[in-house]
């Protein structure tokens, strides 16, 4: 983790995000850890009531590195910006999405709305879409002319 921060502070974080807190490696890391703290607790006898702190404090390891895992794997990544006696329900990613902006109208009348499911991300249109519209997508070279499909 050391090493991370100071590839974060000379390089950025876009590539402390690459080389180290995505990669695989480093959740085996905590992995490692989980189960060397488990180990511990049977080797030394840590279930003994003179050996209770050393129990609790053994836990308490394992408990933070399960909620830095689930945090990890659940959660979302982003920047919320939330001005003064304001609320807000949207914020920016730091995930990779697919940008586009497209449009058709129906030759019977000016008006068209219509929802297309890919897998668990369902894309709603209408007739006057908002300037950018954000979709959980790969990330695919954009080319007008072409249709992308997703099987």
């Amino acid at each position: 983790m050391a090493v991370g921060t100071f590839v974060e502070n000379d390089y950025g974080t876009p590539e402390a995000r690459i080389w180290i807190y995505n990669a695989w490696w480093f959740t085996g890391i905590f992995i490692f850890l989980i189960c060397i703290f488990i180990y511990n607790i049977f080797q030394f006898k840590l279930l003994r009531r003179s050996k209770l702190p050393a129990l609790f404090l053994h836990i308490s390891f394992i408990a933070i590195l399960i909620g830095a895992g689930v945090t990890r794997y659940v959660s979302q990544e982003g920047l919320m910006l939330i001005y003064e006696n304001e609320s807000e329900n949207k914020f920016f990613s730091t995930d990779t999405y697919f940008q586009f902006e497209f449009g058709f109208k129906s030759s019977i009348d000016n008006n068209w709305a219509f929802d297309y499911k890919i897998d668990d991300y369902k894309l709603f249109l209408s007739q006057n879409p908002p300037a950018t519209w954000w979709f959980p997508l790969p990330l695919v070279q954009s080319n007008p002319n072409r249709i992308v499909s997703y099987n």
